[in-house]
């Protein structure tokens, strides 16, 4: 037998033994003396025992000795239980905000016992004593902290509502992205903190779809420079799409109906079939066009060219 396979079954053997342990002091403790169950508290795995069993029985929590606990377990177990912090003889400095995020989720009114160093916090952490307490934003220097993109898209999407933090964003470092999204979940109030020049037509479609009112932001004090255009490079299907919306659409449709395809014109008749029949490139439709159009004009056919 090779030194692997003695090796193997010795692992086997231990994990036979140890199941076998914990079956029995599972099932038949209740029968222990005292004596007999604390040799078999003291050979079982207490990782490999559940919450529940280590809160419910009186015996263990006589017996046990805590210190073969680890820290994950304790934080669950204090969780359930905050009467066991004094039990462990637990010291809150002992871990890191993150390790006791499970702990303060359900227990905020321990925040004040962790002797915080705000000038040391984590952006992960911030977050975390954000969602326990809003009104700790007072004591966070948000200039300090670096959050992820990921960080910066959770502190957006939970807080956009409390302008203590959201005034403290660098909106500089924000991209397009999380630009949009601060200005959906406020509308026009930070516009004037919010840089526009690499915004593209996506962007710009996607704001305007959202809330008209952004519409606004193309007023000379915003956005001096911007011109509407941007909204008819390539085949205008922007443009199309906020023919609703945008002022100043139908001439912008009339100056560059060469560059809209079939599907273009398709979406602008839907709309509004008597406005844009007078200024619709009608060889540009294609059959299919014509044939999902004619369900609801049934008189197009006198466009179509032949």
């Amino acid at each position: 037998m090779s030194k692997k396979q003695i090796k193997t079954n010795k692992q086997m053997l231990s994990l036979v033994k140890n199941a076998i342990v914990h079956f029995i002091f599972c099932s038949k403790n209740d029968l222990m003396t005292d004596e007999i169950f604390k040799v078999f508290l003291n050979s079982v795995s207490l990782n490999h025992l559940d919450d529940n069993t280590i809160l419910k029985s009186s015996r263990i929590r006589k017996l046990i000795d805590w210190n073969r606990i680890n820290k994950r377990q304790k934080i669950r177990l204090i969780s359930r239980d905050p009467s066991l912090i004094k039990e462990f003889n637990l010291s809150f400095s002992e871990y890191s905000i993150t390790e006791l995020e499970m702990f303060l989720r359900f227990h905020p009114e321990y925040a004040n016992d962790l002797n915080i160093d705000f000038d040391k916090i984590t952006p992960r952490e911030c977050l975390i004593l954000l969602n326990i307490d809003v009104d700790i934003c007072e004591f966070i220097d948000f200039s300090k902290l670096h959050f992820t993109r990921i960080e910066m898209q959770q502190l957006i999407k939970k807080f956009s509502f409390e302008d203590r933090i959201i005034k403290n964003i660098n909106f500089d470092l924000l991209d397009n992205y999380l630009k949009r999204m601060v200005l959906k979940k406020t509308k026009m109030k930070y516009v004037s903190k919010i840089k526009f020049e690499d915004f593209g037509i996506l962007d710009w479609e996607d704001l305007i779809k959202k809330n008209p009112e952004f519409l606004n932001i193309f007023n000379p004090d915003y956005f001096p420079n911007f011109n509407l255009e941007i909204f008819t490079k390539g085949d205008c299907s922007s443009l199309i799409n906020l023919a609703g919306i945008l002022p100043g659409a139908y001439d912008l449709i009339e100056k560059n109906k060469h560059k809209i395809s079939s599907y273009g014109w398709e979406k602008l008749l839907f709309l509004d079939y008597e406005k844009y029949s007078m200024i619709c490139d009608w060889e540009k439709l294609n059959n299919l066009s014509f044939k999902i159009l004619k369900k609801k004009y049934p008189d197009i056919e006198k466009f179509k060219v032949s």
